[in-house]
């Protein structure tokens, strides 16, 4: 079930770019341009869950399918390189909450401040490399703003989802 779960998030996500890549004009008086920029938005954060499935070995019970279909997911996501994430993922739940985490701020509990912090901690010169590349690809069909609007705000928007409810909430000390 898992691995059905998996595929049907990541055949979504990339049916539905295609289709606001391709059919859907960038016009802001429109609200279905923002409906579809928040569905991507949604659909980002649904690849990147099923990356963090992997990582928890629920995909699929065979370690290298898990293990590939997580690659897949969070390479989709945004270039990112799976075995990076696995390695602090881990470390995430060996020191929860502590300076070893690397998903944890003990120096700031301001939320842009530590997801600033966050995002410098897992986004690399070579994922931004790869993003830069596929944009390029992208641009042979289709125009720079629809690309920006579909493609990249939600990528981005969905990390701010992603930090919120999976990092900051979670782990932020309680205000007495």
């Amino acid at each position: 079930m898992g691995l059905f779960v998996a595929f049907t998030i990541i055949f979504i996500w990339a049916g539905h770019l295609f289709y606001v890549l391709e059919y859907v004009p960038v016009n802001y008086l429109s609200p279905w341009f923002y409906i579809h920029i928040l569905l991507q938005v949604y659909f980002f954060t649904g690849l990147f869950i099923t990356g963090h499935d992997a990582m928890h070995g629920t995909v699929s019970r065979y370690r290298p399918v898990n293990n590939a279909v997580g690659f897949f997911a969070v390479f989709l996501y945004a270039g990112m390189w799976y075995p990076r994430l696995v390695k602090n993922h881990y470390l995430h739940h060996q020191f929860p909450g502590t300076e070893q985490d690397p998903d944890f701020s003990p120096r700031s509990q301001n939320f842009f401040i530590w997801w600033a912090r966050f995002m410098y901690k897992y986004l690399t010169i070579i994922q931004l490399v790869i993003m830069a590349v596929i944009f390029n690809i992208l641009r042979i069909w289709y125009p720079d703003s629809s690309i920006i609007w579909f493609w990249v705000a939600p990528a981005v928007l969905s990390t701010f989802q992603l930090f919120y409810f999976g990092t900051y909430v979670p782990h932020k000390p309680p205000a007495y």
